[in-house]
């Protein structure tokens, strides 16, 4: 495996991050991904077949990740990306003179930067392509024109009508309602306490208890990332890893982890965001989980 390049950039008064890795023979792929703060606004991947066979040598690998990465560079400075950055971030206007935004385009954007696109890819599981960003660029600024109680409608219509072809039509209904504000997402409900034990239940400490491991939220969220981070960091690399877990975990309350089956639920949640779906099979997903599983009950065994 060829060694990657990790180049932090500033840009128009931002700090980027450009990762590029090479995934190995078993995939076959050079991977460079534009970050900001964490968050991928550009992904690109480049297969060892697009090699001639006399260059899928080290050396012409090596070479084949270097030339990924300048070209993802180029591109950012260039300022051929800023079209599709400034649905994620503010940054500079690209010409100079550019007419301002209005206060309506402006609330859009940051609306559609900070929630939309980020649950349109988390929770309809929909990668976005450099079209459909600029068509939603193009709807905002259509949209912030028309009366206020219609430019949400016009915007989203216009979103599904960019991405209808993968996700469910029910489902992003659904998702319309989350975004504006006419549904909530319902938090985990509390676990109702057990009924405290009569004496002649109690069980005897020589005896063997079937209860799951007592522990804290945050050692359960150590314990986690310490049994599922070798096959993630494989997959999308240690900055997103972490990246992926702390999204996971600001998302549940701590009563969450006095759950019996806490740590299935957590493995679930983790194996079906957005970022790993994209990147790899149902069958993978499967294999992972019951190898998590197992290091668990290792885990629960050695501990009782």
């Amino acid at each position: 495996m060829i060694q990657g390049i990790n180049e932090n950039i500033p840009y128009r008064g931002v700090e980027f991050h450009i990762q590029t890795e090479d995934k190995g023979m078993e995939r076959g792929l050079i991977v460079s991904t534009l970050f900001h703060s964490g968050m991928i606004i550009l992904e690109k991947r480049v297969s060892y077949k697009d090699l001639p066979p006399e260059r899928q040598t080290e050396d012409g690998l090596s070479l084949l990740l270097k030339e990924t990465h300048e070209g993802m560079r180029r591109e950012l400075l260039s300022g051929e990306l800023d079209e599709r950055i400034r649905l994620f971030i503010p940054i500079e206007k690209a010409e100079k003179g550019e007419a301002a935004l209005s206060d309506a385009e402006e609330e859009m954007i940051k609306k559609v930067r900070e929630e939309v696109l980020p649950s349109i890819v988390r929770d309809l599981g929909v990668e976005l392509t450099r079209d459909d960003l600029k068509g939603i660029r193009k709807a905002i600024s259509v949209s912030s024109g028309l009366p206020p109680k219609d430019r949400y409608l016009s915007l989203y219509k216009e979103i599904f009508r960019l991405i209808q072809d993968r996700c469910d039509r029910d489902t992003y209904k659904g998702m319309v309602k989350v975004w504006t504000g006419l549904e909530k997402r319902k938090p985990e409900p509390r676990p109702v306490p057990p009924p405290r034990p009569t004496p002649s239940a109690v069980t005897h400490p020589s005896e063997p208890s079937s209860k799951e491991l007592e522990i804290t939220p945050e050692e359960m969220k150590q314990l986690v990332m310490r049994l599922t981070i070798p096959e993630l960091t494989r997959v999308i690399g240690e900055s997103l890893s972490e990246a992926l877990y702390h999204k996971v975990f600001s998302e549940i309350h701590d009563s969450f982890y006095l759950k019996e089956n806490a740590f299935i639920l957590l493995a679930d949640r983790i194996l079906s965001s957005g970022i790993i779906r994209k990147r790899v099979s149902d069958e993978w997903r499967a294999d992972v989980k019951t190898t998590w599983l197992k290091r668990y009950e290792r885990v629960k065994g050695l501990k009782s």
